[in-house]
């Protein structure tokens, strides 16, 4: 089920008022509640930010939208007395919400019989890729891939202030903003007073297995957004009969001119393993990799991506190129086990990029972010990927793809990014060249016997709690030398 949040601006004691009486805050939380109706009528699961006496901060208002489709603060503006109008800000890290953005301030202008001062974003004024908003910024950063804030008119001029002191108003810009937000989510929009069908789709795995069952749903288009959720699952109607998916058509092999087109992201990885390892290492000597060797993280990759149907190779090179070959020295670190830059867009700072867990949930992330790209199939795994959401799925199948200045479809891993493919191209060739001889086996040197006690305790109680995961590997490496930097950036990734 599709979930929206909306935030009633402000709540009492602010301040903010008409000419004649009217409060933003009491106002927008009678629009808010009209546009709640709206939505859940349309089979839409929708969250408040606030009750009705409560008093959020903005950063808590966003983190109470996790998990949401979409996030909508409702406002209305004050500027000079005679400003009229309703604009929609959206954020500078989710320009393809411009359009959406536009529509919103368009419908509800239209209702109030204003101007429509359009779709608008608003940098930070001391943080050049943040949003000005905090409430937007706290809501991108909750993973919501839809943000807007809306100003519904000027309640300082007496017009717009006259419009929104009537109840029935509000409701009428609530169900338009509805309208907008139903088509933004591929979802039907059901009149108000309209005659509910008896029809239920239900989403099951099969008919007869009524235990299965996920939900039940008036409206088609809901149950069948449910089930793309759940794999192996199917839409029914009253009858048993199946209605969605579509029966598969029978596969047919590839036609001949896409070995053409393009790359593809999609399929068997070609390069070995070692052969990963070697050419990243001829890149940089020493990689930039607190919790885990690159022979680790490269085996992660290509289990992770045999998983998903992804070519491990094509990650890999997409990786090298990300992080410099594991030097990094961008605004992501490299205890964020962040591989692929994943939220480092729109010149962000620092801080902005992903962080995840551990290097498995990096790598995981960066293979379902090339799969949203590459394919419309459904994910093996729950979604790790903050971004997955944003994604118009398989918009970009081949890695030629992956700059949207490269797209045929306009949109990409790489914004405008023209030329990113054909890098990631450039490293994949040479991975897959890479000549790799076996090493003759070599005795192990095992330094513990040269450590002060306290620090050989300290190794063997990291092996036992199954912290050290290559105990032999780190044994030959005990009495290298180590830099503050290094120290601070195990320490930091440590740290929560």
């Amino acid at each position: 089920m599709k979930r929206v949040t909306i935030d009633p601006g402000h709540a009492p004691g602010n301040v903010n008022r008409g000419p004649t009486g009217y409060y933003e805050y009491a106002g927008m939380w009678k629009l808010s509640n009209y546009l709640k109706n709206a939505l859940t009528r349309c089979g839409i699961d929708v969250i408040l930010t606030r009750s009705e006496k409560e008093d959020p901060s903005l950063d808590e208002r966003g983190k109470r939208a996790k998990g949401s489709d979409v996030f909508i603060s409702e406002h209305s503006n004050a500027a000079n007395g005679k400003a009229r109008g309703v604009e929609c800000f959206y954020s500078v890290r989710i320009p393809q919400d411009k359009m959406w953005a536009g529509k919103l301030s368009a419908a509800a202008s239209k209702v109030m019989g204003n101007n429509d001062r359009g779709a608008k974003t608003k940098e930070s004024e001391t943080t050049k890729g943040y949003d000005y908003y905090g409430v937007i910024r706290s809501a991108v950063a909750a993973g919501v891939p839809h943000v807007f804030l809306i100003e519904n008119g000027f309640h300082d001029n007496t017009a717009d202030e006259a419009f929104l002191k009537v109840d029935a108003n509000l409701e009428s810009i609530a169900e338009a903003q509805a309208r907008v937000i139903c088509e933004l989510l591929g979802v039907k929009y059901i009149e108000k007073g309209a005659t509910p069908t008896e029809q239920l789709y239900r989403v099951r795995k099969t008919w007869e297995d009524a235990k299965t069952q996920v939900g039940a749903f008036r409206v088609l288009e809901n149950a069948k957004a449910e089930c793309d959720k759940h794999p192996g699952y199917s839409v029914f109607d009253e009858k048993g009969q199946k209605v969605h998916p579509p029966s598969s058509p029978v596969p047919q092999p590839p036609k001949e001119e896409s070995k053409e087109q393009g790359t593809l992201i999609m399929g068997k990885t070609e390069a070995t393993t070692a052969q990963m390892v070697a050419y990243a290492l001829k890149g940089n000597s020493k990689p930039l990799l607190p919790f885990c060797t690159i022979e680790e993280l490269a085996e992660i990759f290509i289990e992770e991506a045999e998983l998903e149907g992804v070519r491990a190779d094509v990650a890999w090179a997409q990786s090298l190129k990300e992080t410099g070959y594991f030097k990094y020295g961008g605004i992501v670190l490299p205890e964020q086990n962040n591989y692929a830059g994943i939220g480092a867009v729109n010149g962000n700072s620092q801080g902005q990029a992903a962080s995840f867990e551990s290097p498995r949930l990096g790598v995981r992330a960066q293979i379902q972010h090339l799969k949203a790209y590459a394919s419309t199939e459904a994910l093996k795994q729950p979604c790790v990927d903050p971004r997955f959401n944003l994604v118009k799925r398989g918009s970009a199948i081949y890695v030629e793809w992956l700059g949207a200045g490269d797209n045929p479809n306009g949109v990409g891993w790489a914004y405008p990014g023209k030329g990113y493919g054909a890098d990631i191209i450039k490293i994949l060739n040479a991975i897959t060249k890479e000549p790799v001889t076996p090493s003759p086996p070599q005795e192990k040197q095992d330094d513990t016997s040269n450590l002060p006690q306290w620090q050989r305790d300290g190794f063997d109680k990291l092996v036992a709690a199954g912290v050290i995961k290559s105990p032999e590997y780190w044994a030959t490496k005990l009495n290298d030398t180590i830099t503050v930097g290094e120290v601070f950036g195990i320490l930091g990734g440590m740290y929560k």
